[in-house]
C-alpha cells in the first residue's frame, strides 16, 4: 500500500495518487546528454575533453546522481557551466506521484478506484 495520507476518501487516494511530484531519474541516455550540451561550451573544450565527453556520452545510460559521473562533467565543462546547469536540471522529472512510488499505471478512474479499495 502506497503512503497515501492517514483516513481519506477513494478519491481522495485516487487525486493523491494523480498528483505531480519530482521524481528522481535513475539513468539519462548518451543522445539525452548530448542534446543538453551547451554548442559553444563543447566547441570551446580541448580536444581531450572533448574525446572525454565523446566517449562519455556513448554509454547506454548514466546515473545523474553518480558522484564520479557528475565529477567529470564538472571536470569537462566546469562546475558553473550551462551544460552543467542543464544536466543538473534534467536530473528530475515531473510524474504522477503512482509512477514515484512505482505503482504500474492502472489505466481508468474506475479501476484505480477499485484497486484502492481492495488496498486498504
Amino acid at each position: 500500500m502506497p503512503g497515501w495520507p492517514g483516513s481519506v476518501t477513494d478519491q481522495q487516494a485516487y487525486d493523491w495518487l494523480h498528483e505531480t511530484v519530482s521524481s528522481n531519474r535513475d539513468s539519462m541516455s548518451g543522445n539525452e546528454l548530448l542534446s543538453l550540451t551547451n554548442s559553444t561550451e563543447f566547441a570551446a573544450l580541448s580536444d581531450h575533453k572533448r574525446t572525454l565527453w565523446i566517449s562519455f556520452t556513448a554509454r547506454d545510460g548514466v546515473d545523474p546522481f553518480d558522484s564520479a559521473a557528475v565529477a567529470l562533467v564538472q571536470y569537462i565543462f566546469g562546475a558553473g557551466s550551462s551544460t552543467v546547469s542543464a544536466l543538473s536540471a534534467a536530473r528530475t522529472e515531473q510524474v504522477p506521484r503512482w509512477q514515484a512510488e512505482g505503482l504500474r499505471n492502472l489505466g481508468d478512474a474506475a479501476s484505480w478506484l477499485y484497486w484502492i479499495a481492495e488496498t486498504r
